[in-house]
């Protein structure tokens, strides 16, 4: 029964290797088109997927756009009003949606950089005005600028890399802590 409609299953799929978009098959089942219409006639978007035979697909695309042109009486001069897409052209899209994903990583992370660079920038300034007497007194028994820079830049590593580590461990621990939640979400998308 689908949706209070009653259908005999006359067959069942054998079971597919996975792929792109493939989701959970267990869940699917297939119907004859015109039953489909007549049950949902409300429907305005309609997905199908047609499978080539190797080497063939190309043909397979012209043929099922022609089909298609016939069927909802495409001018013959006239834009297409459905769309056909190989899985090779939902890769290409999926890594254009990745690249763009990326950038925006990468912008972010920049900034974030630059922020905490500041942030870095104007406590080491801050601890320098502060231990002026500090600093005068190492000058006065000899020490060089180049001294006195090289501590302030060891200090401003060490802080920076124990806050890094800091932000790591805190990190992994939400990570360890919302995975086992998204895996269950996920598990029940399907």
């Amino acid at each position: 029964m689908i949706d209070g409609t009653d259908f005999q299953v006359v067959g069942v799929v054998e079971k597919p290797k996975g792929g792109f978009g493939m989701g959970n098959q267990d869940r699917r089942v297939l119907i004859p088109f015109n039953t489909f219409k007549k049950i949902y006639p409300s429907s305005d978007e309609i997905n199908m997927r047609v499978q080539a035979y190797p080497g063939q697909l190309d043909q397979m695309v012209d043929e099922v756009t022609e089909i298609l042109r016939r069927r909802r009486n495409v001018p013959y001069d006239g834009k297409n009003n459905f769309s056909v897409n190989t899985a090779a052209q939902e890769v290409e899209e999926f890594h254009k949606i990745m690249i763009m994903v990326y950038l925006g990583t990468m912008v972010l992370s920049a900034i974030g950089l630059l922020i905490g660079g500041v942030g870095v920038m104007n406590i080491m300034l801050v601890s320098v005005t502060e231990r002026t007497r500090e600093v005068g007194l190492r000058k006065a028994l000899g020490a060089r600028k180049r001294d006195i820079a090289f501590q302030f830049l060891v200090e401003a590593l060490v802080l920076t890399f124990a806050a890094g580590a800091v932000g790591l461990l805190v990190s992994a621990g939400l990570l360890a802590l919302l995975t086992p939640k998204v895996k269950k979400l996920m598990g029940s998308v399907n």
